[in-house]
């Protein structure tokens, strides 16, 4: 994995310029540092679930407890979408933000894939995971990427959508048709971008932030 790349100084670009670049220079080391950090938000998020879910099925009364799995929950979703959007950049070589069409359509080619993928190694004795063939043999629920990047809209923005839900485009909904999916993104990209000791890494301004600290 590329990491532990020093951030090279300012771009001259904002968020959503689009700036070219190719892969060791200094705006490829800054957006490899930037999924860096993304990948450990995930992984954050995704220890948070676990640990929610561990309480909630102690105390399924508690509505705090399922509130902060819901947070855990769509916290992680957020993380695990940006992440595969700045890889989606860095694969084209622009930090150019997508339109939402093409992010579903990636999205959608990216879940199949995956699915596509594990079935071969699981079939072929690579990987001895029989017991869950029939998770990814069955037909992908329709509008993947519709409804990641609508979930994770719900959450990243002020929306009234989060408490007021289309019929079916709920957490839950989201939950019972594509969890499955969700832990192929997150395991393969947990495996690929195998993050080291985080004291390894140079993080630029993000380890200069300070708050105890007198000017």
């Amino acid at each position: 994995m590329p990491g532990g790349a020093a951030v090279g100084g300012w771009l001259g670009a904002q968020d959503g310029e689009s700036v070219k670049f190719e892969i060791g220079d200094d705006t490829d080391k800054a957006l490899v540092q930037t999924l860096v950090h993304e990948m450990m938000l995930c992984k954050e998020a995704w220890n948070a679930f676990l640990d929610s879910s561990v309480l909630t099925s102690q105390d399924r009364e508690s509505k705090i407890v399922r509130v902060k799995t819901y947070n855990a929950y769509s916290t992680f979703l957020h993380h695990i979408y940006e992440f595969y959007v700045g890889c989606i950049k860095r694969d084209r070589r622009n930090t150019e933000n997508l339109g939402w069409e093409e992010l579903d359509a990636v999205f959608d080619f990216e879940a199949e894939k995956q699915l596509r993928n594990r079935r071969i190694l699981v079939e072929n004795g690579v990987i001895d995971d029989k017991k869950n063939l029939h998770i990814y043999t069955r037909p992908l629920q329709p509008g993947f990427g519709l409804n990641f990047r609508n979930i994770r809209n719900h959450t990243a923005h002020a929306s009234i959508k989060r408490v007021t839900p289309a019929p079916g485009h709920d957490l839950n909904s989201f939950f019972k048709n594509y969890h499955f999916v969700i832990l192929l993104l997150f395991f393969n990209a947990k495996f690929s971008w195998n993050l080291r000791d985080p004291e390894d890494y140079n993080w630029g301004p993000l380890e200069e932030f300070d708050f105890g600290h007198d000017a």
